[in-house]
């Protein structure tokens, strides 16, 4: 092994690198392998030498990008990482530090600008943003430092040599970019910063503190520790900085010659007779050394491990660690800053926040109304509870009642937890508030509306109601599916404020969100998927009900605040879509929708029923509306309507059949089933009367057929065609242009009903008479 020495003299540039070229060639090419250079420059010009004479070259200093090329440096490699490696692990530090805006000076030479392209880059990658990118020439003195002042940058990025960041530290310091708000980052030329700046410029030495560098991690594992015990020991310190890279140099090329010495001889190798020397050939790619596991990738590039080092004012300590594959771990030790605490600056000026302002005229009106509103429903609480065993309201169910309260109460709470500043309570609150509110008020709409589906218009007309309790139960299965949700949005990625920054403006401010936003998008999509089913499944019960009469026609007002709701919603996309997405506009739409959804729910489906209980307690007569006036000229018909029905019947010779059955017109798609009492009459007479139990028209008595004149067809219709609609036991009554279907007991109960209407009817008889209906007044007739 022979060294050369070719430091670099202040006086002596034209023969750098010049005297180990000679030197190998003086060596009348019996080297088979060479250590250098120290700069990436001098290596350069070496290896081109080097490789004509297929002489393996291993630096451990030069980290131009340009040896990445093999095709030009065919014998060339490096157990350092290159420049661009070190952008990287710049970069990722930076962003392990939650700073996304930074800015880059960097050198006009290949080092500088190979490790400011890298950061551009990796940047990109990880979203965050470059403020600014300004080169600069050695020795130029006129860097326009404002470009930068002017970017609010705050994390900046040097990409240079040590000699070449001392002038321009000090003219940036004159332009304000140096002080406690601001964190400068190196590479690994950076490390005699300190030393340079004391003997230089020793008055701006002091102006170090915070500087943070990024350092290819050098002895690693037990090889290097005993390498750094043994050198210790020997020399009386430590090594110099590269120095574990050069002796990983060496180990590399004795692993290339013990592979040499297993395919050829001690002759054969002195005499140069085999075949030259190749990476490809005879380069391990793997292999232990004292900076830890080397690994080299398929061009024979160094992948490896950077360290974090910051200048606390005495010494570089290090604090982080940025791994092979760009994963940041943060050491115990915490980066001591400009100002000397561990205060982490932030990567953009400070800015005004700006939150829902409490003390304006709108937002002291639209919290009044709120807490209004809240105190109704929870007077209307009290209410329901001390009347719950009146007759008005066990006749929409004072069970449901409460639920549907309690759901606008939690969505009245929810708004003013939605005004307070954001904190993760408050996110929190927010959050299940008014989901379990929201679901509340629908699924217990959801379960109302259904009993008054099930009971008057499924496909089977019901004769028992459905108890509270099985709606209960089936209330509680709906409600638990978005708790769950939010049990899992809070376990796994709770909502935390998040800073929204206008910079233009001057100002930010503080939304809820939650960090993981895989698990955010995946629960909101899940919730909105929920509360579509449920607004989809009331929309269709509150359609095919509308016409339904209930006590205090529930139905309808049901109806009424699902409407509403899908107006909400309306209003809500349109704002969302057709607004600057200003959190203002935001709020105040989210106020005025819940206000107006909540009153319109609490009339609807609750007050108006309270108000009646507490005027007819009072002994106040109340004022009959439109739908009260049939209610009440019902109660007053329904004796006579059995009047008339027995002097109906009186007139008919012999009651035959008589029996209560569902009833639906088959030629009407709107038509559905209802429960009639259906009587049949022999000679002399032959008539069929149907009359509905509970007609819509209070006047309408029912209808009469002449069976002898009117029927074109009587059959139970073949079980093959109601399979399909889930029927069964269908008799088919065809008169006019009407089809009847009625839902019979029992199979032996059709045959009796269609053997009898077949024997009273003139089914020969091709004239199909208009029924013959029979009215208290003036009635609308059908089924």
């Amino acid at each position: 092994m022979s060294y050369f020495d070719t430091r670099k003299s202040k006086s002596d540039t034209v023969n750098y690198a010049c005297l180990p070229v000679a030197a190998i060639l003086d060596m009348k090419n019996k080297s088979h392998g060479v250590l250098g250079e120290f700069n990436s420059g001098a290596t350069e010009v070496l290896s081109y030498v080097l490789q004509n004479h297929h002489i393996l070259q291993c630096s451990g200093a030069s980290t131009a990008t340009d040896f990445e090329d093999k095709a030009a440096f065919p014998n060339f490699w490096r157990t350092i990482p290159s420049d661009d490696k070190t952008g990287t692990a710049i970069v990722n530090y930076a962003a392990a530090m939650n700073w996304k805006k930074i800015a880059i000076i960097a050198s006009n030479t290949v080092y500088g600008q190979s490790m400011a392209d890298a950061a551009v880059r990796r940047a990109a990658q990880l979203n965050m943003e470059v403020l600014s990118r300004l080169g600069f020439n050695v020795g130029d003195q006129s860097l326009d430092f404002s470009v930068i002042a002017a970017s609010n940058a705050r994390i900046i990025l040097f990409c240079g040599m040590y000699d070449e960041f001392s002038s321009l530290y000090r003219h940036a310091h004159e332009a304000g970019l140096v002080g406690k708000d601001y964190v400068w980052i190196g590479g690994e030329n950076m490390r005699g910063i300190v030393d340079y700046m004391r003997n230089e410029v020793p008055d701006n030495s002091h102006l170090l503190r915070g500087f943070l560098m990024s350092a290819p991690r050098e002895f690693s594992g037990p090889m290097g520790d005993e390498f750094l015990k043994n050198f210790t020991a020997t020399y009386g310190s430590a090594p110099a900085q590269f120095s574990g890279f050069f002796v990983d140099c060496l180990l590399g090329l004795i692993h290339s010659y013990h592979n040499i010495l297993q395919n050829y001889t001690i002759n054969e190798i002195a005499t140069q007779t085999f075949p030259a020397l190749t990476l490809q050939t005879f380069l391990q790619k793997s292999l232990v050394g004292v900076t830890g596991d080397i690994v080299l990738d398929d061009n024979y590039e160094r992948v490896n491990a950077y360290n974090v080092f910051n200048w606390n004012g005495d010494s570089f300590a290090p604090v982080a660690v940025s791994d092979e594959y760009s994963v940041v771990t943060h050491l115990l030790t915490k980066p001591i800053f400009f100002d000397g605490t561990t205060t982490v600056p932030v990567d953009s000026p400070i800015l005004v926040p700006v939150f829902i302002d409490t003390r304006s005229p709108l937002t002291i009106v639209a919290l009044l109304l709120y807490s209004i509103m809240l105190a109704v429903v929870v007077v209307s609480l009290a209410l329901v509870i001390i009347f719950r065993h009146d007759k008005t309201l066990k006749a929409v169910s004072s069970l449901f009642c409460f639920l549907i309260l309690l759901g606008l109460g939690l969505v009245l709470l929810g708004v003013f937890a939605d005004a307070a500043r954001p904190t993760v309570l408050a996110c929190t609150s927010y959050a299940w508030l008014l989901v379990i509110g929201i679901s509340l008020v629908l699924v217990n709409l959801l379960v109302k509306l259904w009993r008054i589906y099930w009971i008057f218009d499924n496909r089977v007309l019901h004769s028992n109601a459905m108890p509270d309790v099985v709606l209960l139960r089936t209330s509680g299965t709906l409600i638990f599916f978005p708790v769950l949700l939010l049990c899992i949005w809070s376990i796994l990625s709770p909502r935390q404020p998040r800073r929204v920054e206008n910079t233009s403006a001057g100002t930010y401010t503080d939304v809820c969100s939650s960090p993981n936003e895989a698990v955010q998008n995946g629960v909101t999509i899940a919730l909105e998927i929920y509360a579509g089913l449920l607004m989809l499944c009331l929309t269709f019960l509150a359609i095919k009900t509308r016409r339904v009469w209930s006590e205090f026609n529930e139905s309808k007002f049901i109806g009424l605040t699902v409407y509403n709701f899908l107006l909400s919603c309306g209003i809500i996309i349109a704002t969302l879509n057709l607004s600057d997405q200003n959190p203002f506009t935001e709020f105040r739409t989210r106020t005025f929708v819940i206000l107006l959804a909540v009153t319109v729910t609490y009339a609807c489906c609750i007050g108006r029923h309270l108000l009646r209980v507490i005027l007819l307690r009072k002994g106040v007569e109340v004022t009959p509306s439109k739908s009260d006036l049939k209610l009440q000229l019902r109660g007053k018909l329904s004796a006579t309507r059995s009047e008339e029905r027995k002097s109906l019947f009186n007139q008919l010779p012999a009651t035959i059949l008589q029996g209560t059955y569902p009833v639906k017109n088959y030629n009407s798609l709107a038509s559905t089933w209802r429960k009639h009492i259906m009587t049949a009459t022999s000679a002399p007479g032959r008539i069929l009367t149907l009359v509905e139990c509970s007609a819509a028209d209070p006047t309408f008595v029912g209808i009469s057929i002449m069976l002898d004149k009117a029927f074109c067809d009587i059959r139970i219709v073949p079980q093959d065609l109601l399979d399909i609609r889930g029927l069964e036991n269908i008799l088919e009554i065809k008169y006019s242009k009407q089809t009847l279907w009625v839902q019979m007991d029992s199979s032996e109960k059709a045959e009796e009903w269609a053997t009898f209407l077949v024997a009273e009817s003139n089914i020969s008889s091709s004239r199909c008479l208009f029924p013959i209906q029979v009215n208290s007044g003036k009635g609308s007739g059908g089924v």
